[in-house]
């Protein structure tokens, strides 16, 4: 591994130690301590001295009191009251998948409103877990009775069935309405905000082609549910998107309105001296400074080709090439992949680290990963624009993307990331190229952290004077329509005037 630009830092803190699993190995105890009081007080990165942390750490109860909800009821109802009153401007964000369960789409919408609460009345329609709301002490939370999926690890929102919900809603002033999801919360969004008579967005997030198909193995089902949630999209002011690529998909999809790009962004920054998170990885995973480091962030399913990563590594090895392996994250097929890992006999190859959070107490040991690691590897065919690209840019380390990926539409091969063919040769081949050539390696992680990294503070800037634009040509566009019903109401009255006056 070369070495990025190195210098003095301080560390606060450092996040509590998650258990590495490495297969093949037993699971080794980490040390009770790694570094001293002292030196805990004496570290801190500049993200961490500007940020607040994301969310609240969620503890999961087993049931949700008639008093809690009463009281929750009356909170929401003198809130509402307060927002009503106080002059500020009134955005309400729905969707269909909310904390405590983690993912890209509820990334971006926390920071969206996290930062947004200063200046604006911020509320949150968002499905309950398991009877429960989750709340924030920075926006509010008005949970919908949902459905738990199980397995699929998601919560089915149900606002068409929550009176509670609806005689909420109803109370509150609106200006704007943001949607996150196309599905039943987006649905509803879409009907609230045309009764209101008021702008909405809705982002576009998903490969909703790619999921539908997968889910029901079936064309024409597909093309049945792809047309029912464009409906949404297409009744919507304007939508969202990141780049060209998921535009154009946008569009394969049937949308034919109006549109603006809004990137990801990253809550991280660069350290002045990764040089102690570096030193705190190598312990913790036993790994060389001189060691070759893989890594992979995200939600371990299928769709994100962690599979194919797998294949990809049997190859390296094959090829006697020298390298460390690390993913982070769980999901459903965490046991598919660790048979993969199995078959491919790469059991003293790979670490799986288990879910680390950027907001959680576990940040600074996944910002030592990115640091760590040479090259990120992201084949994945079904993610629109992933954060994990935006915080491996973030820390000067490039991605190997699957040419003609939606994911990989701001980059350029050999410029600001890498590019491969589709086929598992083709990939472990590109690996072996740029871990051969170390001098472009460097060039590449400087110019993908210049043209890639990018901070929510930035973004939701955009966002906010997006908002203001939309509510303020709403409001022009009723003045106008007011202006002509005026007109062609006296132009009626004048007219009988003048037809009297030629009777008489």
């Amino acid at each position: 591994m070369y070495n990025k630009n190195l210098k003095k830092i301080d560390m606060q803190k450092i996040q509590k130690k998650t258990s590495t699993v490495k297969l093949g190995i037993s699971n080794q105890k980490s040390s009770k301590k790694l570094v001293t009081k002292k030196s805990r007080e004496q570290y801190i990165t500049k993200s961490e001295q500007k940020q607040t942390t994301m969310y609240k750490p969620y503890k999961e109860k087993k049931t949700e009191s008639f008093k809690e909800k009463s009281n929750y009821k009356k909170f929401l109802k003198n809130k509402f009251k307060e927002f009503n009153n106080n002059g500020k401007i009134t955005v309400v964000f729905f969707c269909d998948t909310f904390y405590p369960i983690i993912d890209g789409v509820i990334r971006v919408m926390d920071n969206y409103m996290m930062r947004l609460s200063k200046e604006y009345n911020v509320v949150a329609c968002v499905p309950k877990h398991k009877g429960k709301t989750f709340k924030s002490d920075k926006y509010v939370v008005v949970g919908v009775n949902s459905m738990n999926l199980g397995a699929l690890g998601y919560d089915l929102a149900l606002p068409y069935l929550d009176t509670d919900f609806q005689n909420i809603i109803k109370n509150l002033r609106i200006d704007i309405i943001h949607s996150h999801s196309p599905f039943y919360m987006g649905g509803f969004a879409v009907k609230l905000a045309k009764k209101l008579k008021i702008p909405i967005v809705t982002t576009f997030h998903s490969q909703y082609k790619k999921d539908f198909f997968q889910a029901t193995k079936s064309e024409m089902l597909t093309n049945l549910l792809l047309k029912n949630i464009m409906k949404r999209f297409n009744q919507s002011t304007e939508v969202w998107t990141m780049n060209k690529k998921t535009l154009a998909t946008l569009k394969s999809y049937g949308y034919k309105g109006k549109y603006f790009f809004v990137p990801n962004a990253t809550n991280m920054t660069y350290p002045e001296n990764p040089s102690y998170l570096l030193d705190l990885v190598n312990k913790k995973y036993n790994v060389e400074n001189s060691e070759n480091i893989l890594l992979f962030v995200g939600r371990l399913v299928e769709q994100k080709n962690i599979l194919f990563i797998t294949d990809a590594l049997k190859i390296l090895k094959e090829k006697s090439i020298p390298f460390k392996m690390i993913f982070v994250g769980s999901g459903p097929d965490e046991d598919k992949l660790k048979e993969k890992i199995k078959e491919n006999k790469l059991e003293n190859d790979v670490i799986l680290t288990g879910k680390l959070s950027v907001g959680g107490s576990d940040e600074q040991l996944l910002q030592g990963l990115y640091l760590r690691a040479d090259l990120f590897l992201f084949p994945s065919m079904y993610d629109t624009s992933s954060l994990v690209q935006i915080e491996a840019a973030t820390n000067k380390t490039p991605t190997l993307f699957i040419k003609g990926s939606v994911t990989s539409g701001d980059v350029e091969d050999n410029h600001n990331g890498f590019l491969s063919g589709k086929s598992v040769n083709e990939y472990a081949n590109k690996i072996v190229d740029i871990l051969s050539d170390k001098e472009k390696l460097k060039q590449v992680s400087e110019q993908c952290y210049n043209d890639l990294y990018v901070t929510w503070d930035k973004v939701v800037n955009k966002v906010s004077d997006r908002y203001k634009y939309l509510i303020e040509q709403n409001n022009s566009n009723k003045s106008i329509k007011r202006a002509f019903k005026y007109l062609k109401k006296n132009s009626v009255i004048i007219k009988k005037i003048n037809k009297i006056k030629k009777d008489s």
